[in-house]
């Protein structure tokens, strides 16, 4: 897992970067996959994002006043929020991924994203305000861009 590495600072996107290079034109694969769907696209995903973050400053955490936000009326209800942060939400994917966090403090991309959606846009429309305060206190690589 490199991305407790590289939102630590310990290993940077361009050295990442370089070996992805070197170990493709090592393995002689001919059609390797490309961005977005590469290991590379997953970098530019996250340098992109980590660049929107410092764009938007101090707002970018929040919706009133991030100017890369839209203004959502979200619901508020904090048993629904709680299911999620435990794996209670009766949804076994949604679940599982909330309890690898709480156990390991890591989710895979994908897993962040199914749970993400599912919290905001998803089943409980809660607010993504609640969700990132939730995943910067117990992810290992909580940034923005991760």
């Amino acid at each position: 897992v490199l991305s407790p590495n590289l939102s630590s600072g310990c290993i940077s996107s361009r050295s990442v970067w370089w070996a992805i290079q070197k170990a493709v034109q090592d393995s002689g694969e001919r059609n390797p996959s490309k961005p977005p769907v590469s290991l590379e696209g997953q970098l530019l995903w996250r340098d992109f994002n980590n660049l929107m973050a410092h764009s938007a400053g101090e707002k970018w955490s929040q919706m009133k006043g991030n100017r890369y936000c839209r203004f959502v009326r979200w619901d508020d209800n904090p048993e629904l929020l709680d299911a999620w942060k435990n794996g209670q939400t009766g949804y076994p994917w949604i679940d599982a991924c909330m309890m690898q966090l709480k156990n390991e403090g890591w989710i895979h991309h994908l897993g962040r994203h199914a749970v993400a959606c599912f919290l905001t846009r998803g089943d409980l429309w809660q607010s993504w305000e609640q969700g990132a305060l939730h995943f910067e206190s117990h992810l290992l690589d909580a940034d923005y861009a991760s």
